[in-house]
């Protein structure tokens, strides 16, 4: 092979590497996973070994992401039927005994959302309302992304969900949207990983 081939195949190389970084950024596996191929091909047309499991390793890392979320599955209903019976019983004053107000008001979070809206019960009360009406599509929404695997999506749904959570000052909810964000941020942190691990292991 000649210096003038090796030198374009290496800027080719840096070009693609970055270009498979941003793709990773977005969660963009189909197109990651089509670039790896072609990557793969060139590299092997110059007989440069490269690894041919990345592409399957990859989806396994996101793979392991939606195992991860679907076991969170069972929690978000337990909270989703539970925060809305107390949304419910709030906004129409109609609790079943005192221990149900108690709990109602606690676990849909009225004290610290009060406080949040420096006790504005009208500011907060539409907050509440604006928020119950959107969690309450939000669960079959996240399941149609679970059942797609549509991740990029799920993404954004789980960062919408935090962000409205805070509007109301939902603690449950709030700790729920954490553990969906975690998993995100390993996901994409492990993506990275490996990606500088396969650039390291077939540098020219």
């Amino acid at each position: 092979m000649d210096n003038s081939t090796l030198t374009l195949f290496k800027i080719k190389f840096k070009a693609s590497i970055r270009k498979l970084e941003e793709l990773l950024a977005i969660r963009d596996t189909n197109n990651a996973v089509a670039l790896l191929e072609k990557m793969k091909k060139e590299a092997n047309s110059l007989e440069i070994d490269s690894i041919d499991s990345f592409g399957e390793k990859l989806i396994a890392i996101q793979t392991n992401s939606f195992k991860k979320i679907v076991a969170h599955k069972e929690e978000l209903e337990t909270l989703h039927g539970k925060f809305l019976d107390g949304c419910e019983a709030i906004l129409n004053n109609k609790f079943q005994d005192e221990t149900h107000k108690k709990e109602s008001l606690e676990f849909v979070g009225v004290y610290q959302g009060m406080a949040y809206y420096k006790n504005d019960a009208k500011a907060y009360r539409e907050a509440l309302i604006s928020f119950c009406n959107w969690f309450k599509d939000m669960l079959v929404h996240l399941e149609q992304l679970i059942q797609e695997k549509n991740f990029v999506d799920f993404i954004s749904l789980a960062s919408e969900l935090d962000t409205k959570a805070q509007t109301i000052q939902a603690q449950e909810i709030l700790q729920f949207a954490l553990a969906l964000n975690k998993i995100i941020v390993e996901e994409k942190n492990q993506c990275k990983l490996f990606l500088s691990s396969y650039q390291k292991s077939i540098e020219l």
